[in-house]
């Protein structure tokens, strides 16, 4: 986090060229809102709104009005819309078929019902639905219904010339009426099959008929859906007593899905006629009717989504797992609909339409359309199309966009609204548009937070992409003022060398396959035809560290017979598995697979004629043959081949333009299911799923090439570059001409495309190398970098890579490898900060530019100091008395700094001085396994182990007090303060049991009583004992407090729960404080504070009556809130694990340390008023971390000393802390260090305790077993027989810590004891008095020295001192 002076101009929200057409999703600006309406309350000349459902072009009217229209369909070839469309409509009588027929590149142009043709007019027919069998046929299901007899089934054929066949067809069941019918047509094993499903009154049939070609006759086959056929499949499922009751069918390729009123399942017949079913889901409720569809994501991967229709709500499957309901804003018809558009879920009822999305359950939009009486929606893209008596409109499905076109003048800036209605609730959002000249190079402020590192830096391993505020081409980077205290730099592009890689003038084809994210294989092809791959490791930054070539590639190599190309080599990545494929002639092509360090042949492609190109895409080889106009098509996996694409098949689609393909193109990373072709005259953007599809034509009858990537293409000519949108395949535009800013392409075009990002490399004549990104919402920023390049008339380059591109080209002479990243990177280098303090901020220049422009501005960059100085100070030498025995001196204020280690360097009195360190060893290896330990009293402390009591004296002696009954594990103690008693927590069979000791002040002690059973935990963290037999544990969140009852003879005892103190936020730790009281006889009043996991420190005051803690007044402080006001920091996410409180509770004032896990711990003072609320708060100490290391809840703390333990889960380090509210940024003063705790190591201890003047620490920490420490502030020196000095000698005191290292000498001088004074001259007696008279005014002068330096030292111990006592402070348990 930083900040940047006000003077800035705030960006644009866009920033275009000229001749622009740029659409934003309103759900980018406002969100998911539901039903909304969007407007442009006072217009703007560059901006529409396109609503949900947009109008794709002018109405169609009918040729012939229809009287009643009974059906209407959309012609399908494996899912997709051929764009011929027809409706049956009965008018008195007579039925005829009208339909509209378009090419299917043509796939928004509003069908126009010119033509129709009559079926019958004959008395007592009617007609039920109507299929589109080929371009020159239509069936028509027909029947003769005549009161009381059964149904003469006739099916007719039509042609367009009005030729019409009739076929009788049979009746079964001998129904007499039937309530709806239906067919469809599907096609299995190259054999079309007519589905005819009837339902009658209570019961249902679908009967399937061969079509027989060309004539077109029916013959009726035995594998009919009935009754029984669905109760043999579903005999698990369904009762004895079930009929199938037919709501809808479809066919969805080889499979009909089938809507009964009770299920929907999914089944399909083989060639013997053998039935079997793929899924079944039982259904309750009202069923009205339902969908299935496969659909791309938006990473071009197929789902299928299923939706059954009720009447007030509609269940989504996708791939038929878990269900999601959906609720419908009223109770709907029983002749709605529900279909699926593209990810959009459609619910007809009447004449309203409601939209939905597969993505979430909000209502997108609900509509009225006007004389409405059939809807199509189309399955892939998000298209509808209305149907009435007279009229048909055709409506482009969406979330709404925001349309911006610049027209053909520049404006500096336009500033407009755009309103969004919801529920009421109407919602603004201003839109800021610049719009810039062609070939406009300057550099603008965008509408993104004008900061680059938007972190605080916490490590100097510290990297972050760049948020680019600043818009133009080609823009760079650079912090100006770099110093010792952080040194910064931005990487962009990185060139590295690889040596094992051939050399750059025996090269003839080179390209790179990026495999995962840490792997890339890197394929050579030299002159004289040998091939070399090689696998090319990534390291943490996706740079190339290691190429190692296949071994085992000497007969793939001999393989290529033939120099390849760019046209002539292919390989892809399908299932974590790497295949190539090659010409090895100019008509043949193996297909071969890399096996992590072997190639494997798989197949060879023959072809008779020469190979123009080969292409994979979405696990489909596409190969290229010109010179007959063809495309055959193989499996990617084994080269069988699947299917050929040849003009006949395209003019059956409708195709009425040139076909002639010359290069086809695709992605294999995205939209793989997308292929480009380029014809003489035209580029066709097909889909391939079992048979092709066209999408759409654009005129082109240049040799263009072509790249694409997620949401849209570029089309590259000689001179420019086109940009086209894939947002809608069903709404793809030309978005914009790319800027090149006075370049000119090498020709013929040299251009290649890292798949993985969509970033495009064009070569220049100006001898560089322009980078342009894809779909950019600032035009000037699609130039992302300019790399200047030596190219002769040999140049080859490839690329791949994901968020860091890889790069190669070769000048035939030098090769080169980049990487590129797709977004700047800032690295932090090193940070060394001359200060103490935890958050430091310093102020940077950066500069950002280009080749033509620069703008510089002032950050100012917050730093969490993780690394220290230490400062040592300077020491007088030392005079030692060499007649003394020993003698230890004080080094007064040694260092300043975190330091973990000091030591002493005296070569000439190794064994003579001793350094003693403010940590000191005094006893080790006590015992091991210890749980917990408390006070006793001055002689003793209680350590607690699995199954006994142990006494630890203060000369460090163990023995055994107590031992309980086996098997048992106890957990936790607590003394009472009188030292009557210790309460010991143990479980057994995970049930809790109490254990109440008591001891004389020898600790001879004895359990009282019989342990108590307490059912009511799961797993105490923490057990607290105070004053009033109160006992508190925090158990999962929750306090319970019992009450334990004692006689005065302390020989019966009981345990009661009295309350529990929960705040629904769960807890992390908890501390209680006593109120000191006025008058005896007075209220008992508790501080309980407790900090919860949702970072709240909870303060109550609370009052003891009836042995509860009634809370009378209650506080509740976001820790993050109140670190960040005193402009301080933590992470969100910090956890806040520690809580103790300090000093005794005075003036309504309170003052707690909280430690965190991942930042700086923090001293807290709280004011209250006196309701004891809190009315104020500030921080009063920051207790700096060590280093970036993780601190744990092992923390302890005695009077002013802190002790808090870190982690970095090798080692920990137990620092300790000497709190004084004068100083606000604390340092740790010393520290121990060891491996860190394994489980195996047991529970870690942390305990201090007063032993006479000095303060004594018990930790398990070094060697896993409990040793014991003197502490002291005071680092000094011992020497030992100083008669064994030499008269002079250097010393050297060294402390360091993880990071730094820094060194102090001084000298100690050896003093031999001096001569006594001379004897008085008897003669001088003026002398003698006046020298006696001197000798008693220094001792006076020394006396007084010393009573105001005692008082002053008294004084400043009694403030800040090290051994201050606190009253009214209970022990805690630190888990």
């Amino acid at each position: 986090m930083f900040y940047l002076f006000t003077f800035l101009v705030y960006a644009y929200s866009y920033i275009i060229y000229v001749n622009e057409t740029y659409q934003v999703q309103l759900t980018q600006l406002f969100g998911y809102l539901e039903n909304p309406t969007y407007s442009i309350p006072e217009g703007n000349p560059y901006s529409t709104i396109i609503p949900q459902y947009h109008l794709q072009n002018d109405s169609q009217k009918h040729n012939q009005n229809a009287d009643v229209i009974i059906s209407v369909k959309a012609q399908h070839q494996f899912g997709h819309w051929t764009n011929h469309f027809l409706f049956l409509e009965n008018n008195k009588g007579t039925f005829n078929v009208h339909y509209s027929e378009n090419p299917q590149e043509e796939n928004v142009a509003t069908p126009k019902f010119n033509e129709h043709l009559q079926v019958t007019n004959l008395p007592n027919m009617v007609c039920f639905d109507a299929e589109q069998f080929d371009s020159f046929h239509y069936i028509v299901d027909c029947a003769l219904q005549i009161t009381d007899q059964p149904l003469t089934n006739k099916l007719y054929v039509l042609a367009k010339d009005q030729n019409i066949k009739e076929h009788p067809v049979t009746n079964p069941l001998d129904y007499k009426t039937v309530r709806k019918r239906k067919i469809a047509i599907s096609i299995q094993d190259q054999q079309y099959y007519l589905f005819q499903g009837s339902l009658f009154q209570s019961e249902s049939i679908i009967q399937i008929y061969k079509i027989l070609t060309p004539a077109i006759t029916f013959e009726e086959q035995s594998i009919e859906i009935n009754t029984n056929i669905i109760k043999i499949l579903f005999k698990q499922q369904l009762q004895d007593s079930y009929k199938f009751y037919l709501l809808d069918y479809k066919l969805v390729y080889n499979q009909i899905f089938i809507l009964d009123n009770l299920f929907v399942a999914a089944m399909s017949f083989d060639k013997y006629g053998d039935w079997s079913s793929t899924f079944f889901i039982q259904l309750s409720g009202k069923i009205i009717a339902f969908d299935y569809v496969y659909f791309k994501d938006d990473n071009g991967i197929q789902q299928s989504a299923l939706v059954i229709l009720k009447d007030t709500t509609f269940d989504l499957y996708l791939n038929q797992q878990g269900v999601i309901t959906y609720q419908l804003p009223q109770k709907i018809s029983t002749n709605s609909q529900i279909k699926i558009s593209d990810h959009y879920i459609i619910v007809e009822d009447e004449n309203i339409v409601y939209q939905y999305s597969i993505y979430n359950q909000i209502l997108i939009n609900q509509k009225t359309l006007q004389q409405i009486n059939f809807y199509l929606i189309n399955p892939v893209y998000p298209d509808l199309i209305s149907i009435s008596y007279n009229l048909t409109r055709r409506y482009y499905i969406s979330d709404g966009y925001l349309q911006i076109k610049s027209n053909t003048i520049a404006i500096d800036k336009t500033t407009f609204n755009i309103q969004a209605i919801s529920k009421g609730q109407t919602y603004t959002k201003e839109i800021k548009l610049q719009i810039l000249n062609q070939n406009d190079f300057n550099l603008y402020f965008n509408d993104k937070s004008q900061q680059i590192i938007t972190d605080v830096l916490a490590s100097i391993n510290y990297t972050q992409d760049v948020t680019q505020f600043m818009s133009g081409p080609d823009v760079q980077f650079v912090f100006e003022n770099q110093g010792d205290d952080l040194d910064m730099e931005f990487q962009i592009l990185e060139e590295m060398n690889i040596a094992v890689w051939p050399k750059a003038q025996d090269i003839h084809f080179q390209d790179m396959l990026q495999f995962n994210d840490t792997l890339v294989y890197v394929l050579f092809q030299l002159k004289n035809k040998e091939v070399q791959i090689y696998n090319c490791k990534q390291n943490s930054f996706s740079l190339i560290e290691q190429c190692t070539q296949f071994v085992n590639s000497s007969n793939f190599s001999r393989g290529f017979n033939v120099l390849v190309d760019q046209l002539h080599f292919q390989w892809w990545i399908d299932n974590n598995q790497a295949y190539v494929i090659f010409c090895d002639q100019n008509t043949t092509a193996e297909l071969w697979k890399i096996n992590e360090q072997e190639l494997i042949f798989i197949n060879k492609i023959t072809y008779f004629q020469k190979i123009t190109q080969l292409l994979e895409l979405d696990r489909i080889i596409y190969i290229l043959i010109e010179d007959s106009k063809k495309i055959g098509i193989y499996k990617s996996v084994d080269g069988n081949r699947l299917d050929q694409i040849d003009e006949q098949s395209v003019r059956n689609l409708g195709m009425i333009k040139n076909w002639s393909p010359k290069k086809l193109f695709g992605n294999q990373k995205y939209n793989g299911h997308l292929l480009f072709i380029r014809n003489s005259d035209n580029i066709l953007i097909t889909t391939y799923t079992d048979q092709l599809n066209m999408v759409e034509c654009i005129l082109n009858n240049e040799d263009v090439q072509l790249t694409m990537y997620k949401r849209s293409f570029f089309i590259i000519k000689s001179t420019q570059i086109l940009e086209y949108s894939l947002d809608d395949l069903n709404n793809v535009y030309l978005i914009r001409q790319l800027q090149v800013y006075d370049h000119q392409f090498k020709n013929p075009l040299v251009i290649t495309q890292s798949e993985d990002n969509g970033l495009l490399f064009i070569l220049t004549t100006q001898q560089q190398i322009l980078v342009y990104q894809p779909y950019s919402e600032n035009s000037n920023d699609q130039l992302f970098r300019i790399i200047d390049v030596h190219c002769d008339d040999i140049f080859m380059m490839s690329a791949s890579g994901y968020q860091k591109t890889h790069l190669y080209f070769n000048n035939g002479t030098h090769q080169f490898y980049y990487a590129i990243l797709k977004q700047s990177k800032l690295y932090i280098k090193s940070i060394n900060l001359n200060t103490f303090d935890y958050y430091v901020n310093v102020t940077k220049t950066l500069t950002i530019q280009n080749s033509l422009h620069s703008q510089k501005i002032q950050e100012t960059i917050f730093i969490l100091n993780q690394k220290y100085p230490i400062q040592l100070s300077q020491q007088n030498d030392i005079q030692i008395n060499s007649s003394l025995q020993n003698a230890t001196i004080n080094l007064n204020q040694l260092y300043k700094g975190q330091v973990q280690n000091i030591s002493i360097e005296c070569d000439q009195c190794k064994d003579i001085i001793k350094l003693n360190l403010p940590i000191q060893r005094i006893s080790e290896n006590i015992v091991s396994n210890i749980l917990d330990i408390e006070s006793f009293n001055s002689q003793y402390n209680i350590a607690l182990s699995r199954d006994k009591l142990l006494a630890i004296s203060n000369k460090d002696n163990m023995n055994t007090i107590i031992e309980f009954q086996s098997p048992n594990s106890c957990e936790l103690i607590a003394i009472q303060e009188g030292n009557k008693y210790i309460v010991t927590l143990c479980k057994y069979n995970n049930v809790y049991h109490v254990y109440l000791t008591v001891c004389d002040k020898d600790l001879k002690c004895k359990n009282i009583d019989t342990p108590k059973d307490i059912l009511e935990l799961n797993g105490v963290q923490k057990m607290i004992l105070i004053p009033n037999n109160l006992l508190l544990m925090q158990d999962y969140g929750k306090i319970y407090v019992y009450n334990l009852n004692i006689n005065t003879e302390l020989t019966i005892w009981s345990i009661g729960l009295t309350q529990i103190i929960d705040n629904d936020k769960g807890l992390t730790d908890f501390v209680i404080q006593k109120l000191a009281q006025s008058n005896e006889g007075d209220n008992i009043n508790y501080f309980l504070t407790f900090i919860d996991q949702a970072d709240h420190l909870n303060i109550y005051y609370t009052e003891y009556k009836q042995n509860k803690l009634n809370i009378i007044q209650s506080n509740n402080i976001f820790i993050y809130d109140l670190i960040k006001k005193n402009n301080q920091y933590a992470f969100k996410t910090t956890d806040y694990i520690q809580l103790f409180a300090t000093e005794q509770i005075v003036e309504n004032q309170l003052n707690y340390i909280i430690i965190s896990n991942d930042v700086a711990s923090f001293k807290l003072q709280f004011d209250l008023d006196n309701t004891k609320q809190v009315v104020n708060s500030k921080i009063i100490n920051v207790i700096n971390p060590y280093k970036n290391w993780i601190a744990l809840n092992k923390g302890y703390m005695i009077d002013n000393l802190l002790f808090i333990a870190y982690t970095n889960k090798q080692d920990t380090v137990l620092a300790m802390y000497e709190l004084n509210d004068k100083v606000f940024s604390i340092n740790m003063a010393y520290g121990l260090q060891d491996n860190a705790f394994q489980v195996k190591d047991g529970m870690f201890i942390v305990y201090v305790c007063n032993d006479d003047k000095n303060k004594r620490l018990y930790t398990n920490l070094v060697g896993k077993v409990l040793n014991s420490y003197q502490l002291s502030l005071e680092i000094s020196l011992t020497f030992v027989t100083p008669s064994k000095l030499k008269d002079k000698q250097q010393v050297k005191i060294l402390a360091s810590n993880a990071y730094i290292k820094e060194e102090e000498q001084f000298n100690i001088n050896r003093v031999d004891n001096p001569q006594p004074p001379p004897p008085p001259n008897p003669n001088d007696d003026d002398d003698e008095s006046s020298s006696n008279w001197w000798w008693i005014l220094l001792i006076v002068l020394f006396v007084v020295g010393l009573i105001i330096g005692g008082a002053i030292y008294y004084m400043k111990r009694k403030q800040v001192g090290l051994f201050k006592v606190q009253e009214n402070q209970y022990s805690l348990h630190n888990y």
